[in-house]
């Protein structure tokens, strides 16, 4: 089954629980699209890569703070899960459903 769609994440943090909205494209293998946080800007799904069922990518966020997540997750019909991670802190879980 394909990423492509709209999803709405829910990922712990250890500035709290951020909601963002992730829309994927996958075409061949490859993800594109855009992250959203609640009250910031959209930002861009860089490196995606879809191999299955597992999907990876990084986005470069601004808000609450400046840092690169990288995402490791799989999906499973309209659900995904997985975890989130950065050079800044460890890894924190992340899971979401097909809006």
């Amino acid at each position: 089954m394909s990423a492509t769609g709209t999803w709405k994440l829910s990922i712990a943090t250890p500035v709290g629980e951020q909601t963002p909205v992730l829309i994927l494209i996958e075409d061949a293998g490859t993800l594109t699209g855009e992250l959203t946080l609640p009250g910031a800007a959209s930002v861009e799904v860089k490196h995606g890569v879809a191999l299955g069922d597992q999907l990876t990518w990084t986005s470069a966020v601004t808000s609450p703070i400046a840092i690169t997540l990288n995402f490791d997750v799989t999906v499973r019909g309209d659900t995904l899960e997985g975890e989130c991670s950065s050079a800044m802190f460890p890894s924190f879980p992340v899971t979401g459903r097909r809006a």
